[in-house]
């Protein structure tokens, strides 16, 4: 082999070598790896009105969300509220529950308007309120009279008040024992002292009002 076959022998070889790791360098830099997002934004939804919405945002821990993913308050319904109670909406609203994309109905008492989940627990017990379609005779006939709610495993139970005149309940929280607190009101105009936070579980009063 002549010196001259060597010199371009040796100078291809050169070539190939800056020549080759450029489309590989390229090919490498192309593939980022995919950047998966944790969270992903979900509409709840209604139930065919203009809107839904959560329950207690001034509590400590609303108690809307538990770890299972179900989120839990209400959703408005095409159909009209005399007492107007959804934060100044006339639509009558509905016990809301979603989890996995799924929006169901938790349903409302017999011959009630409105309905809604105040809590859910860690192992999905839930306590909120709702109207009986009567009106508060302590109110003037103004307010409806409000009856607290408990759902397990998707049954309904209705908790009703204390007994001695009261006619509005308000369940705040349920732990995983399924024993509920809750605020009874029992005069209108109702002034601060007269609530009263007792425990109970539904069927049973394990507390007393002031």
């Amino acid at each position: 082999m002549n010196s001259k076959t060597r010199i371009r022998l040796i100078a291809l070889a050169l070539f190939a070598a800056l020549v080759v790791p450029l489309p590989l360098a390229a090919q490498k830099s192309s593939k980022h790896p995919h950047q998966y997002h944790h969270y992903q934004l979900k509409d709840a939804g209604a139930f065919g009105g203009p809107g839904s919405g959560l329950e207690n945002p001034s509590l400590p821990r609303a108690g809307v969300l538990n770890n299972r993913g179900k989120l839990v308050g209400w959703g408005l319904t095409p159909t009209p509220d005399p007492y107007c109670g959804f934060q100044g909406s006339c639509n009558a609203g509905d016990a809301l529950q979603f989890q996995n994309g799924v929006t169901t109905d938790l349903g409302k008492l017999t011959g009630g308007i409105d309905s809604q989940v105040n809590w859910i627990s860690a192992n999905g017990l839930m306590t909120g309120v709702g109207d009986n379609g009567q009106p508060d005779p302590l109110s003037g006939g103004t307010l409806p009279q409000i009856h607290g709610m408990f759902w397990e495993n998707g049954h309904l139970t209705d908790m009703g008040t204390l007994p001695g005149g009261g006619y509005i309940a308000f369940p705040t929280t349920v732990n995983d024992r399924g024993e509920v607190s809750e605020t009874r009101k029992i005069r209108f105009p109702i002034p601060p002292q007269c609530s009263a936070e007792t425990g109970r579980k539904p069927g049973r009063s394990t507390g007393t009002t002031a």
